[in-house]
């Protein structure tokens, strides 16, 4: 019977107000509206009344699912939701009948009811008749969420297998499935467990029978056993005392021998004592002298720089007092020439004067006498004064220009000669310049020297300076690379040191090699005659030598057993040879060392440096053993390489051998690849001791760091000194300067325009001079018409040789006049030029300096004795001890070279007593080892219950102590084996385990002194026996009881505990038997429940996974209107498919294929929506609900599923689709519109609208009902 959704009543849940019916739905309806209309509240109620729990419908309490309760305003305090089912059915006369089926889940305050058609029903019951219907709530195989569609497609493998559980409902099998699978498992461990116990005891039945069948063989040769080993310990006592009588005897003699050794050895170790005290007291006295010239060496650098500083500041003071020596001779000389120039323009001047006076003289006494020659007569006079006057009113035409002409002249003489004074005064002025600029040439010159005397000292300074400090750089440089790699070296000789482990049995092998290289043809150990080509090969090459790394290599194999017997007699441990004309090794195989894959592959033989005399035994400890990067590499090239085994060992000492064992990477294989690294501890020690003696050179040169920093401040002193110099000559240079550029240059120029303004008053002159002619002459002509008459009276010419001679004589008097005064002005301008150099202050200046410099000096040079003297004292004092020190060092050699000759006899003393003593303690060993094989002997005897032959009370069985015994050494057995000889030593123990002490050793064997037993019993022909065949006889009698304790070995004795054994054997069988048979019924029955659990949860789980796979591709191809569409399930385990993963694969129409997170959201949501229709299709619930599957799809996709759709409905099939694309929801065949109402609370409501009436589909539509 098929039931499709009619109905869905609606009352008060969530924004559903009242009591709403939606419907009646079709096959395929769409639900539309806006968005927060309540499209999702519909969802949820139907979600709701199929049994979703709270959780799932976005609220936390049923309560909240009511209508307005979320804003505390419910309308009431129930709500329903109720589906209701029609299922139609058609007589065979062609009627229709309805039958309804109503569910309904209803929220009572905070409880939910069920009711089917009416009646309540429990959550189980609703659930259980839900199923019956095809519905399935916890695998929700009618309803698809929002968004859960483009999920589904990106599931991984597991969770399609978890889905598919689910809605096969084989899921709900997994619990019981593993519970039965679990005793499943342990019925069979059981059974399995009881059969192994049963084999047991069948074994021990067959053994009992086994013991009855030879027990009566024992007693035979029980009885033989005890004659032979009777036999045995008599011999062995026999000779055992004979052997230990010869070797008291020899002991005796060594002790004396010993003695006297010892006796001359004390006196040795006395007198080396002696001379090491007399060398110490030599090396203490020598220790403080150099202490001591350390100290005075100390005090020489501390006062070197005072001394250096005094000597420098007294260098110093010396140039400045020469300096100022020459400044005040140059200062002395110019005083002078200033006072002889001074004295000479006075003299000049007074001569002047002079001169000037007595002009003066003569002129006034002519002019007298002319006066009185030519003086006129009164009357003459006054016509003169009236002839001029007229004169003077005739030429008034002439006069003014006359007059001008003439004032101009007087003013143009005027200036002219006031220009040729100032041209004196400047030249005057240059020579004064040129003076000042030649003293100051002279001090630049010779502060030039001073800066030049300067700067050579400060360039010398200063390359010592720098040499100085690279030296001390490079010293202390020097010094940390050293402290660095003395450090490193340290570490390296401390982690050699750590891992030598240098005890005394190590220093006793490595005696022993010492000591064996006196035969001819060893060479030493192996580890000593090669090493690995790079470090990193160490662990491997480790591994790969294994015991064969300590062996002693030797030449021939007679050399091994000369080895043998000296180790023997010494006591030595065990050790192994490898004699090279004796051991046999296989050939390289060439074809290795071609090998290409993996890399870096090589042979071991190939990475071990090694000289080629012992190439047979590097071969033979290596083989063609292989070495690879890796442990990976090193597996494959070892099992992986075709049918050919090889031993591989990797870097980290991982080695792969042949049989497929795999051994290595352990701490004792780390530790014993480090003794490669013993053998640089010599040249680590040898490093250290140049790198010493380099460090103490280089601190020598680091300790000239005080030296450096006064050599620094003298740098500075000269520096300050120069850079003063420099800036005196600056200065003078600069005044220098200013003369030379501007004074002087001013001075010239002026003097040069001087020049051209004398030219031109002088040209203005004389042509005004000649204006002047010519207005005299026309002057003369009117002058002498009017003083004719006149001049005829007098007897002159003319007026004018009248007034010329008295006018010639006045000119000359003026000219003569002027001269002298120019010459007094020049002299006098001279005078004060000289006057104004002040040279006396100047070189009392320069005197005073060069007394303050003379007692600075002074001071200076007493202080620089002064430290100099402290230096020569500490120096001389250095000196004597230094030649004290080379008398010492030469006692000190001396007393050396006697110790090291006594040394020398003392060792090679100590060596005999030495020697002799080990000879004395092996003889006392073997004494010891006699007594203690005696003991053993004895010990044996009683625990072996063989009764020997005391005699008389000279010893019991009763007395003879079972305690085991120590001994001083241990006895030793050499073995040879194929192609190596190894010596072995076994250890003794007491009953319990634990060694005796000595004391009680000691005591035994005094007790078993005093044993004396009958030898009458013991065959002749074993007391006659030589020493040599000793051994031989023994091991034959050894050998005997050895066949006879085989024979007995195989045979049990005959005892009641057999018989009991058996009874018990034979009820331990049937019981295990009866156990073996319950455990097998138990597991069967236990496999056949897990293989019914496990059928049912297949079948259940496969049905719809077939089913799914079947259809799958159909709906595909449907679904993309295309038959090149693919898809396809798989199931990655085929035998229980629950267990493993299914993988859902697509290929889209026109498309390679893809892994479905690489498709395209569209196609992500075609391939999800097939897979939902063909989960569907699996026992199908009435309807489908998808809510907005649409929404990734374009509009080619919506057209292609909403016509799988309808075409779909057309069948069994309804389909309720929540959607908000026309082209989708257009080709439902009804719709139904939620609508919201605005208010506190949303209310929604919903519109149905039937589609089938507006086109063709109405009778298709009628058709599905």
């Amino acid at each position: 019977m098929s039931y499709f959704l009619k109905y869905v009543e609606i009352d008060n849940f969530k924004s559903y107000k009242g009591h709403i019916v939606i419907g009646p739905l079709r096959k395929f309806t769409a639900i539309i509206g806006p968005n927060g209309s309540g499209k999702s509240n519909l969802m949820d109620a139907i979600s709701f009344v199929l049994g979703e729990p709270t959780k799932s419908l976005r609220v936390r309490k049923l309560s909240e699912l009511i209508h307005g309760a979320p804003i505390n305003k419910p309308v009431s305090n129930r709500a329903s939701v109720s589906l209701i089912f029609v299922s139609i059915k058609t007589d065979r006369h062609g009627e229709r009948t309805e039958h309804e089926k109503r569910f309904q889940r209803l929220i009572v305050g905070n409880a939910s009811e069920y009711r089917v058609d009416g009646h309540q029903l429990s959550a189980t019951e609703y659930t259980e008749e839900l199923e019956n219907m095809g519905i399935i709530p916890k695998a929700k195989n009618f309803l698809i969420f929002q968004g859960q569609v483009e999920s589904i497609a990106m599931k991984t493998p597991k969770e399609f297998t978890t889905m598919f559980e689910e809605l096969s409902r084989s899921g709900e099998l997994r619990e019981e499935y593993e519970q039965a699978k679990q005793e499943k498992n342990k019925a069979e461990q059981d059974t399995h467990a009881n059969f192994q116990k049963k084999k047991g005891v069948e074994k021990q039945k067959k053994e009992v029978r086994l013991e009855k069948e030879v027990a009566q063989k024992y007693a035979a040769l029980k009885t033989q056993y005890d004659e032979l080993q009777l036999q045995l310990k008599l011999f062995q006592l026999y000779h055992n005392k004979q052997e230990l009588v010869e070797k008291r005897d020899i002991a005796e003699k060594k002790k004396e021998e010993v003695a006297k050794l010892e006796k001359r050895k004390e006196i040795s170790d006395d007198d080396i004592k002696t001379k090491k005290k007399e060398l110490a007291h030599y090396n203490k006295e020598l220790a403080n002298d150099e202490q001591k010239v350390k100290e005075l060496e100390a005090q020489i650098n501390k006062n070197r720089p005072t001394y250096i500083k005094a000597k420098e500041n007294s260098t110093h003071h010396q140039k400045k007092l020469d300096l100022a020596k020459k400044t005040l001779t140059a200062a002395e000389k110019s005083h002078a020439a200033h006072d002889e120039e001074v004295a000479k323009y006075e003299k000049d001047l007074r001569e002047i004067e002079r001169l000037k006076k007595e002009y003066e003289d003569k002129m006034h006494d002519e002019s007298q006498h002319s006066g009185r020659n030519l003086a006129l007569e009164e009357n003459q006079m006054k016509e003169y004064r009236r002839l001029k006057e007229e004169a003077a009113k005739k030429m008034t035409q002439f006069s003014e220009e006359y007059d001008s002409i003439d004032r101009q002249q007087q003013v143009d003489t005027t200036n002219l000669e006031q220009e040729q004074r100032s041209q004196t005064d400047h030249k005057a002025r240059i020579k004064q310049t040129e003076l000042r600029i030649e003293e100051l040439n002279g001090k630049i010159d010779k502060l030039g020297g001073y800066i030049a005397d300067l700067e050579r000292e400060f360039n010398e300074k200063q390359t010592n300076v720098q040499l100085l400090e690279k030296e001390v750089t490079e010293g202390r440089k020097r010094c940390a690379e050293l402290e660095e790699e003395l450090d490193q070296v340290n570490k390296e000789i401390g982690d050699a040191r750590s891992d030598r482990n240098e005890t005394s049995r190590a220093q006793r092998r490595a005696e022993l090699i010492e000591n064996l290289k006196q035969f001819p043809g060893v060479y030493g150990r192996l580890i000593d005659l090669c090493e690995p080509t790079h470090k990193r090969f160490q662990m491997a090459i480790t591994k790969v030598l294994g015991r064969n790394m300590d062996s002693i290599v030797v030449e021939r194999e007679t050399t091994v057993q000369s080895c043998l017997r000296y180790m023997k007699e010494h006591r030595y441990e065990p050790e192994t040879f490898l004699p090279l004309d004796y051991i046999k090794v296989t050939p390289v195989n060439e074809q290795l060392r071609e090998l290409q894959e993996p890399k870096n592959v090589k042979l071991v033989l190939d990475v071990i440096k090694y000289d080629k005399q012992y190439y047979k035994a590097i071969l033979y400890a290596c083989g063609n053993a292989l070495v690879c990067d890796n442990d990976d590499d090193a597996r494959r090239l070892a099992y992986e390489s075709g049918n050919q085994k090889n031993k591989v060992v990797s870097l980290n000492g991982t080695l792969f051998s042949k049989s497929g064992v795999i051994s290595g990477g352990s701490s004792e294989l780390k530790a014993r690849a480090k003794r490669w690294d013993e053998k640089h501890l010599d040249a680590l020690r040898l490093r250290k001791d140049k790198l010493f003696d380099e460090y103490k050179e280089q601190q020598k040169k680091k300790r000239r760091e005080a030296e450096l920093i006064n050599a620094r401040a003298q740098l500075q002193q000269l520096e300050s000194r120069l850079r003063y110099s420099r800036t005196d000559r600056e200065t003078a240079e600069k005044k220098q300067r200013i003369l030379l550029e501007k004074d002087l240059v001013d001075f010239n120029d002026k003097l040069e325009a001087y020049e051209p303004k004398i030219k031109a008053l002088q040209a203005a002159i004389n042509e005004r001079e000649k204006r002047i002619s010519k207005l005299r002459i026309q002057k003369n002509k009117i002058e002498d018409a009017v003083f004719a008459d006149f001049c005829k009276q007098i007897h002159v010419s003319n007026i004018r040789v009248y007034e010329d001679r008295e006018l010639q004589a006045a000119e000359k008097r003026a000219q003569e006049r002027l001269e002298f005064e120019n010459q007094i002005t020049k002299i006098q301008t001279m005078l004060e030029f000289e006057r104004s150099r002040d040279t006396a202050a100047h070189m009392k200046q320069v005197r005073q300096e060069v007394v303050t410099l003379e007692d600075a000096l002074q001071k200076c040079q007493k202080n620089e004795k002064k430290y100099r003297k402290v230096i020569e004292d500490l120096q001389h004092e250095i000196s004597e001890i230094k030649d004290r020190l080379v008398d010492q060092k030469k006692k000190i050699e001396f007393q050396e070279r006697e110790i090291s000759d006594c040394t020398k006899r003392a060792a090679q003393l100590n060596k005999d007593f030495n020697e002799q003593r080990k000879r004395s303690q092996l003889i006392e060993s073997d004494i010891e080892k006699l007594r203690h094989d005696r003991h053993n002997f004895f010990r044996t005897a009683k625990l072996t219950e063989i009764v020997l032959p005391f005699r008389g009370n000279a010893g019991s069985m009763a007395a003879i102590s079972l305690a085991e015994t120590s001994s001083s050494d241990e006895p030793t057995t050499v073995q040879t084996q194929s192609s190596t000889m190894t010596t072995d030593s076994s250890n003794i123990l007491n009953g319990d385990g634990n060694s005796t002490s000595q004391y009680e050793s000691k005591q035994i064997f005094d007790m078993e002194d005093k044993f004396e037993l009958n030898y009458k019993r013991l065959r002749d022909d074993l007391k006659k026996i030589n020493y040599e065949q000793v051994d031989k006889e023994e091991k034959l009698l050894i050998k005997q009881m050895s066949d006879i304790e085989t024979q007995l070995q195989k045979h049990l004795p005959q005892t009641s505990a057999i018989d009991a054994r058996s009874r018990e054997v034979k009820t331990t069988f049937e019981l295990t038997n009866a156990e073996f048979e319950r455990a097998r019924n138990a597991a069967k029955r236990a496999r056949q429940a897990f293989e019914k659990i496990k059928k049912e949860r297949y079948d259940r789980f496969n049905a719809l996974y077939e089913h799914v796979s079947t259809c799958i591709d159909d709906i595909y191809k449907s679904l993309t209107n295309s038959q090149a569409a693919v898809a396809c399930l798989t199931a990655e385990d085929a035998e229980e498919p629950y267990r493993g993963g299914i993988t859902y694969n697509c290929v889209a129409p026109g498309k390679r294929f893809q892994a479905m997170e690489n498709l395209s959201g569209g196609e992500k949501t075609v391939a999800a929506i097939c897979l939902l229709f063909a989960l569907r299709s699996f026992k199908p619930a009435p309807f489908f609900l998808l809510d907005e599957v649409d929404a990734a799809l374009d509009n080619t996709n919506i057209g292609k599923v909403a016509d799988f759709i309808r075409e779909q409905s057309a069948s069994e099939f309804q389909c309720i689709v929540i959607s908000l694309k026309e082209q989708f929801y257009s080709r439902a065949d009804a719709l139904v519109g939620i609508y919201p109402e605005p208010g506190d609370c949303i209310t929604s409501h919903c519109l149905t609208l039937d589609l089938n009436q507006f086109d063709e589909r109405e009778n298709v539509a009628n058709t599905r009902g």
